[in-house]
């Protein structure tokens, strides 16, 4: 029996499993494929709509969590289990509980964690929608939001998934609330420059490119010197690899796992992929690209499982919405060869994006080919 382990049941995660069970069912359901699913917590988020509640535009119950199991095939194995080694020479995944998996096929998914003590200050001052109680904080504390109130939007640290879903934030917050009151966005980066004239025309302050050194309770300091104080700091706090990701010998020191970019096989093991956001592609963290990846790692799996050469390869697909008002988004799409243009912002793209989770509940998780 041939055993597919697969580590994190986010997006790739659970995407994989589905697609793996689909092209490999007949071999699952005769005992020889084994298709098993690790992760710590048994609930998966869909991450992009924390945009839209924190902004008090979608409730929590409609669109924001479900149960792994509800989403996986019955004929795939889940195991709540925390991974915390493998032993890529062996073949062998350990658990928290000491518990050893053997596998054939390893396919990791671990996604980002966040490093709020990277700077001083961070932790307790900065609010983010990038976690779920992040977005239900600042969904709290804008229904009561006072006139005048300075709200800093800051992206600390380079790569983070999804680029431009800070800069939607910045945008949807001013469309909202407009002169009561003040946005100002921060990143190491400028906004492109048709987002900029976005924020010029709805009056939010760009202050990028500046890196955040330290923040105090009311002011957020920069390594230039530069000092903007707020009464509301919300954005990206640094974003790394997991910390199983940073024991693994093709890991940077910030825990990005490098991989061919083609095949996502790490050097020197072709047993093993890596998908998502876990991945060192710096501008690749979007749910369309760990679905993709996703897609890619499963065809290559059951072809070789199958008895031929794994020839299906990734070509850096990468989409993402971009909300430009209210009501309106454009769409941006492009892989390692091709940036395709904008389209003009229309609200069709918006419905696509603010009703996105309908699409990801009934397709992407339980995906198939």
């Amino acid at each position: 029996m041939k055993t597919i382990a697969i580590i994190g049941g986010g997006t790739g995660g659970v995407t994989a499993a589905n697609k793996l069970y689909h092209n490999l069912k007949d071999e699952v359901e005769r005992n020889l494929v084994k298709i098993v699913l690790f992760d710590k917590k048994d609930y998966h988020v869909f991450y992009p709509g924390l945009l839209f509640y924190s902004l008090g535009l979608l409730d929590e119950e409609d669109v924001l969590v479900k149960n792994i199991k509800d989403l996986i095939n019955p004929g795939i194995e889940l195991k709540i289990e925390e991974v915390t080694e493998v032993n890529l020479d062996d073949r062998k995944i350990i658990t928290v509980n000491k518990k050893e998996y053997s596998y054939d096929y390893l396919v990791i998914s671990t996604g980002v964690e966040y490093n709020w003590e990277r700077i001083p200050g961070l932790r307790g001052n900065m609010l983010t929608f990038y976690d779920l109680d992040g977005a239900r904080k600042i969904r709290n504390l804008l229904q009561n939001i006072k006139e005048g109130t300075t709200i800093v939007i800051s992206v600390t640290k380079l790569p983070y998934p999804c680029i431009p879903v800070p800069m939607s934030f910045a945008i949807l917050l001013k469309d909202l609330f407009k002169d009561k009151i003040n946005v100002i966005y921060t990143a190491p980066v400028a906004p492109e420059d048709f987002i900029e004239e976005i924020f010029n025309k709805k009056g939010i302050e760009d202050r990028s490119p500046l890196i955040v050194e330290s923040v105090t309770k009311n002011s957020i300091k920069f390594q230039d010197g530069e000092e903007i104080k707020y009464d509301l700091l919300i954005g990206v706090p640094p974003a790394e690899g997991t910390n199983l990701a940073k024991t693994l010998p093709f890991s940077s020191k910030s825990g990005w796992l490098t991989v061919d970019r083609n095949t996502l096989n790490p050097l020197d093991y072709n047993e093993v992929f890596v998908i998502g956001d876990a991945t060192d592609f710096s501008g690749i963290k979007t749910i369309a690209s760990a679905v993709s990846q996703a897609d890619v790692v499963s065809k290559r799996i059951t072809e070789e499982i199958s008895g031929g050469e794994a020839k299906t390869k990734y070509d850096g697909f990468v989409s993402c919405f971009i909300i430009t008002e209210l009501g309106k988004a454009v769409m941006s799409t492009y892989n390692y060869d091709t940036h395709l243009p904008y389209s003009p912002p229309s609200e069709f793209l918006w419905n696509f994006a603010f009703r996105f989770h309908k699409i990801y509940w009934d397709y992407i998780a339980l995906s198939s080919p």
